[in-house]
Order: structure tokens, then C-alpha cells, then sequence
């Protein structure tokens, strides 16, 4: 890619971006997604997965980013939405899931060459913590035990 710039700037004389050349469709992601969601996953998935797409896509991705141009979709911007879902309060799993659909309805959109790169690809989203186990203590074992022996016996 930084050679087909350089080369464009040297042949032109001017320095270009790609962003200026390739304008790429006009539509905005939340119109992408309409589309997508019709053309591409209502076919592929069951009702109610598709009801959960459309559900989660419509409340944490359109109103931060659905105005945006499809072709102008940045890695930065979707870094930015997870952030502020994060301080939102939203779960780590609730931000992996919506990832996970973002990343693949943007893979399409490269896919049907509406866009260069899917700005989804190497993003970091937050891990699921995971919960340390913890053993019981002997007092503890020694109760969990005797509850379970009298429920048992007065079953």
C-alpha cells in the first residue's frame, strides 16, 4: 500500500491519500448493516440469533458510530466505542460480543469490496476475568457436609 502511495505521489506530483481517491460507497454503517443484515446474516443464522445481532448492534453500535461513513471506518473509533462502553458499565463479554459481529459484518464489507481493510482486525478488547477458585476451608467442608447429610436423611 505505501508503495502504490508513493508511487502515486511521485507520478502525480502531488501528495494523495488513498482516502481521497477511493471514496468507496457513501452509505453510512448503519446502512451497511441494514443491508448486511438482510443480504448476508437472515439467511445464515436462526431467528432468534438474528434478533440478538440486530438488538445488540442497534443498542451499543448505531448510536455511537451508525452516522459514520462505511469506507471511513477507522480502528480508532471502534478502540473508542469499546472504551466507552467499558465505562458504561458493559461486560467484558457484552464488548467481545459485540466485537465479534462488528469484526464480521466489517470482514464483508471487504469481502464485497466496499471497503479496503476491516478496521476490526487486531483490535484489543478486554478479556473476561476470570474468577480464582477458592477451596474451603476444613470448617467450611466439615458444614457443607453436615447440611448435606440432614437434608439427605430427612429426604
Amino acid at each position: 500500500m505505501r508503495e502504490a502511495q508513493t508511487y502515486l505521489n511521485e507520478k502525480t506530483g502531488e501528495s494523495v491519500t488513498w482516502d481521497a481517491i477511493w471514496k468507496g460507497p457513501r452509505s453510512t454503517l448503519k446502512e451497511y448493516l441494514d443491508r448486511w443484515f438482510e443480504t448476508a446474516v437472515r439467511a445464515r443464522v436462526r431467528p432468534k440469533t438474528f434478533q440478538d445481532y440486530q438488538g445488540m448492534l442497534h443498542r451499543y453500535v448505531r448510536p455511537i458510530l451508525g452516522d459514520r461513513g462505511l469506507a471511513g471506518m477507522r480502528p480508532l473509533y471502534l478502540q473508542t466505542m469499546y472504551q466507552q462502553m467499558t465505562e458504561r458499565g458493559l461486560s467484558s463479554r457484552t464488548l467481545r460480543y459485540v466485537h465479534v459481529v462488528l469484526k464480521s459484518a466489517m470482514q464483508e464489507a471487504v469481502r464485497w469490496r466496499l471497503s479496503l481493510e476491516n478496521p476490526a482486525d487486531g483490535l484489543r478488547v478486554p478479556q473476561q476475568p476470570r474468577n480464582e477458585m477458592r477451596a474451603l476451608s476444613v470448617d467450611q467442608a466439615r458444614t457443607l457436609l453436615k447440611v448435606q447429610c440432614a437434608q439427605s436423611m430427612g429426604q
